[in-house]
């Protein structure tokens, strides 16, 4: 999990055809080292073996995980980690019991306490921006912050506020399609989507 979220950018691609992933593949591995696959489609678990074979210093998450199959499909595949919009208690389980890394979704104070009751500190805030952003995170972070809790917000995340969540400490890493926007993966604009990806990165800095 550490290799995923250390770029403290995250893209997200739904890999639809096997040119996307070997352009998204040579783009991660050269400029930021890290991409999530969502399972929202049947390519997205040969996306996710064809990435690893190719670029095997990308870390992959494998996301909208949602049934133990899922998650047991993409490690098998070769997921470095599974991500779920939401955290149920069959997953939680699972993965706690079988040490596995994984990232559960949480959107309110009781979903927060289900997963670090289940031994989770890095949670994903979804959706973020309807959740409050940056304010719910302060105030979450009144209660949690000493638990050890770390965030990574997806969702609404931009490249216009992708700083303010950067700038809490405990603030992981932020998830989204800001850096590879779907318009421009149909159109094949790879030339736009490797100059998204330097924007990105000189505005994060070191932070």
């Amino acid at each position: 999990m550490d290799n995923y979220l250390n770029p403290k950018t995250v893209p997200v691609v739904v890999m639809e055809n096997e040119e996307t992933v070997e352009r998204m593949g040579d783009i991660c591995n050269r400029l930021l080292p890290t991409i999530e696959i969502p399972l929202r489609n049947d390519f997205a678990l040969t996306a996710i073996k064809k990435m690893k074979s190719q670029y095997p210093n990308v870390a992959i998450g494998a996301a909208t995980i949602r049934t133990i199959e899922q998650a047991d499909l993409a490690f098998e595949a070769g997921a470095d980690l599974i991500i779920s919009p939401a955290s149920p208690s069959h997953l939680l389980e699972y993965c706690a019991k079988n040490n596995l890394p994984y990232m559960p979704g949480v959107a309110t104070p009781t979903e927060v306490e289900n997963a670090l009751s289940a031994g989770f500190k890095v949670l994903k805030l979804f959706p973020a921006a309807l959740q409050g952003g940056v304010a719910w995170i302060n105030s979450l972070n009144s209660v949690y912050q000493n638990f050890g809790i770390e965030w990574m917000p997806m969702g609404g995340v931009s490249l216009d506020t992708l700083m303010s969540y950067l700038s809490i400490s405990n603030v992981r890493a932020c998830g989204g399609s800001w850096m590879c926007p779907k318009n421009k993966i149909d159109e094949k604009d790879w030339k736009t989507i490797e100059l998204l990806f330097i924007q990105n990165n000189k505005m994060r800095g070191d932070i």
